[in-house]
């Protein structure tokens, strides 16, 4: 039994700003519902961050898996301090500035 943390994004997000597209290069641009567009456009700002944090999540999840219970005990150092590095890396938001709460990041148990 371990912890695990997953990236909260929603792969519509995605489909839906690759059609936002889609239909700005066709020329549709004006006929968009504007919070259609901004939903998409949101959604294409965090796109790059969410990608980049659910490759790394599922490399230590992958790394994780191999660790057997015999050693377990000689990694369970370098294993919490990953997991407080993450912690902290979700205490800043994407623009730069510091959050109070520490609510972002939570570990689920597998």
């Amino acid at each position: 039994k371990f912890l695990a943390a997953k990236a909260n994004f929603d792969e519509k997000h995605e489909y839906l700003s690759r059609e936002i597209r889609y239909l700005k290069w066709l020329g549709y641009e004006r006929d968009i519902p504007r919070t259609i567009a901004l939903v998409s456009e949101e959604a294409m700002t965090r796109y790059a961050h969410a990608m980049a944090l659910k490759t790394a999540l599922s490399s230590y999840a992958a790394a994780r898996g191999l660790i057997t219970e015999e050693l377990e005990p000689l990694v369970s150092q370098e294993m919490r301090a990953i997991q407080e590095s993450i912690g902290e890396a979700f205490d800043v938001s994407l623009d730069g500035s510091k959050k109070i709460s520490k609510r972002r990041t939570r570990w689920d148990s597998k």
